[in-house]
């Protein structure tokens, strides 16, 4: 939907935004409620309007919270936390988050998934394990059961090491895969590839007395480049081991998708990259050799030498 010009729409159109995939616009963030606001666009105008939600809706800026306002294409419009340019609202049926790949319905009584093309349900990811855990249908209700796979399986950002009944609402997380438990035991099957949000909220870093970093509040976006500017000793690689896990602050909290990213360290570390200022690679290896002994510790022992080249 082009942004209204005069004359162009003789009848309103709405446009339904919210986490909840029966949205037009749908924000798979824990910030945004289900259904958290509605977009009106009439003749040559449009608005936004609140629909009650949890974390309310922000224009032009994230203190400036709304139950309705006028809208212009290159505002920022905040969601909770989670801002998107008003222009992208009305660009066309946007998704954004984890995004939905396949609505499972189990039929079956056992469920295997894993990266092995006979499995159930395949989930192609370097970090996921041939026959990575088993989806269990009873009378009692869904269970489900890590297979020793090497990275783990999570049920709400815990791993899990014993079979663990599941119930409507729950998530698991499998690699990079995420499975949002349903009713009538189905599972919503999504991927975060590529729709990542980290956010610091007065990020404070402290070595017996000196203070390196003070009251850092920050988000970044899916698809964003940022840089961070500053001179020598500012504090640009503080925040940044802060913000990728390396070390946690003294206070204040990351957020990776909103989830606290230290609390749950062990499902985001293998989706979180870093390149150091200093050169890591041991230099008695070549190149070759330094990429194969690194993925032979991060990834499952199945994997076949030749596909790591």
């Amino acid at each position: 939907m082009p942004w209204p010009e005069s004359g162009r729409h003789n009848q309103p159109q709405v446009l339904r935004v919210g986490r909840a995939a029966d949205n037009d616009v749908v924000l798979d963030y824990p910030m945004v409620s289900a259904h958290h606001a509605r977009i009106v666009v009439d003749q040559d105008a449009a608005r936004i309007e609140d629909l009650g939600s949890t974390n309310g809706t922000a224009v032009g800026s994230l203190d400036h919270k709304i139950e309705r306002a006028q809208l212009s294409p290159g505002q920022a419009v905040y969601f909770g936390t989670l801002r998107v340019e008003a222009g992208r609202l009305l660009g066309g049926r946007l998704s954004l988050g984890n995004h939905t790949h396949m609505l499972m319905s189990l039929t079956q009584q056992v469920t295997i998934l894993g990266r092995e093309p006979g499995c159930d349900e395949v989930l192609e990811d370097p970090r996921v394990s041939r026959r990575h855990a088993r989806l269990t249908q009873s009378p009692e209700g869904l269970t489900i059961e890590d297979l020793d796979s090497a990275n783990g399986t999570f049920v709400n950002g815990a791993r899990i090491h014993a079979p663990r009944p599941l119930e409507a609402g729950d998530r698991v997380t499998i690699g990079r895969f995420s499975f949002r438990v349903g009713v009538q035991g189905r599972l919503e099957r999504q991927d975060r590839r590529g729709n990542v949000s980290v956010q610091a909220q007065a990020v404070a870093v402290s070595v017996d007395t000196r203070c390196l970093l003070e009251d850092v509040s920050l988000t970044v976006y899916p698809g964003e480049l940022v840089g961070l500017m500053g001179p020598s000793g500012a504090g640009k690689t503080t925040l940044l081991n802060a913000l990728n896990g390396y070390a946690q602050p003294t206070s204040g909290s990351v957020f990776f998708n909103g989830q606290d990213l230290y609390a749950n360290y062990d499902q985001f570390r293998g989706l979180i990259g870093y390149v150091p200022q200093d050169d890591i690679i041991h230099e008695q290896l070549t190149v070759a050799q330094a990429l194969y002994f690194s993925a032979r510790l991060r990834l499952p022992a199945d994997r076949h030498r030749s596909s790591l080249f």
